[in-house]
């Protein structure tokens, strides 16, 4: 034979079909099934961190809140402690002032009417503010005061007292007033009050006036 043998698909041509060329089909994996417990595991694990993240905030805005409400209540409560008379309604303020200068005088009242010597106490004090008092001076106090003082004072020793003293039924026991050609001393307890309180709770108090004798009949049954 003078031709060899040749392979058909050597020859081929392009456009034929060729059996070698066809190549086994790939196989495809089929796709995985969708976990949807996990994917319902993730939402709530999602959703309890909002939860959490929500709950921690307005649980926070919440602590703000009444920290601040307590922190003005304690605020109140320090200004109440340190102004308590400055927060009381006036008319109860004034009631219980009344009430100290009732307390007061008939203590002192009191006092004296057991102690009379005790009188000589104030009339040291007095002593002292009369080289302030200019011109003619007057020392006006009660007139049981003025009488035990004129028994029991040396005249010669304190005659610089007793030259002055006059009687004013007006006024408690333990009370005076000094008054010179310039200047005047109140003493009685009413204004030594009304000036304490003013200074120390910044109140504008009202002295009662002189006249008011609601007390006198108690100062005279001692």
């Amino acid at each position: 034979m003078e031709k060899e043998f040749e392979p058909f698909h050597e020859k081929a041509s392009q456009n034929e079909f060729c059996p070698w060329d066809l190549k086994a089909p790939v196989s495809e994996s089929p796709p995985s099934p969708v976990d949807t417990q996990a994917i319902f595991e993730a939402e709530c694990q999602r959703l309890r961190e909002e939860a959490r993240l929500a709950g921690y905030k307005e649980g926070m805005a919440n602590a703000l809140s009444e920290i601040e409400s307590l922190k003005s209540r304690l605020l109140e409560w320090i200004d109440f402690f340190q102004n308590p008379i400055r927060l009381l309604d006036k008319e109860v303020c004034d009631e219980i002032v009344q009430t100290i200068f009732w307390i007061c005088e008939s203590c002192i009242g009191l006092e004296l009417s057991c102690n009379p010597e005790k009188v000589l106490c104030l009339v040291e004090e007095i002593k002292k503010e009369l080289p302030s008092v200019k011109g003619n001076k007057q020392l006006a106090m009660h007139p049981l005061d003025v009488e035990w003082l004129r028994n029991h004072l040396d005249k010669q020793k304190v005659a610089v007292i007793t030259d002055i003293l006059q009687e004013d039924a007006n006024l408690m026991r333990g009370d005076f007033y000094l008054k010179g050609a310039y200047t005047e001393l109140d003493g009685r307890l009413k204004a030594r009050f009304a000036q304490l309180f003013s200074e120390q709770f910044s109140l504008e108090m009202s002295i009662p006036s002189s006249d008011d004798n609601s007390l006198d009949d108690f100062y005279d049954s001692l």
